[in-house]
């Protein structure tokens, strides 16, 4: 579907909102996403993809109901807004990974020792505890969590396509 013309908001955002949106994401990850690495936060797909597609959405139903003045939005925390705003518009699916991604993205932060990691570990024993701390137990268990990481992070990233690839 395309989220752009959504009649839950009624509106269509314009294109050169769409455009500076995915012009200031590709910004920021040509400046925070080290290549080759599988980042819950800046990486394809991660929680900012999500964030920066759902406030795309939400800013073109802010002008709409506020008459072009996006500040009178009230505004919850990033990640209650986010989850609403996805419910909102019917991407439960969306919403669950947004959630998934946090928890994986406190996880690794955890394990890591590091309060500003976002990057998933290269050590396999790491990798194997976060596997365990996300729910994947037995042999396997660190694939099955790195094939969950990847589905779910395709998932996210066809949703930032579907809302702002069209604009750059």
């Amino acid at each position: 579907a395309d989220i752009r013309q959504n009649t839950s908001f009624g509106v269509r955002a314009g294109a050169d909102e769409l455009a500076e949106v995915a012009e200031m994401r590709e910004r920021m990850n040509d400046a925070l996403y080290t290549r080759g690495t599988r980042d819950v936060k800046f990486g394809p797909g991660g929680l900012v993809d999500i964030e920066f597609a759902t406030q795309a959405c939400q800013l073109a139903a802010a002008v709409q109901a506020t008459d072009g003045d996006p500040r009178r939005v009230q505004n919850g925390t990033a990640s209650q807004s986010t989850r609403r705003a996805l419910a909102a518009l019917g991407h439960e699916d969306i919403a669950t990974d947004y959630l998934w991604l946090c928890r994986l993205l406190a996880r690794t932060r955890m394990s890591g020792g590091l309060a500003v990691t976002s990057i998933l570990p290269d050590d396999d024993d790491a990798m194997l505890m976060l596997a365990r701390r996300l729910g994947h137990q037995g042999e396997g268990a660190t694939a099955a969590f790195v094939d969950e990481f990847d589905t779910r992070t395709r998932r996210t990233r066809g949703f930032f396509e579907d809302v702002l690839g069209s604009a750059r």
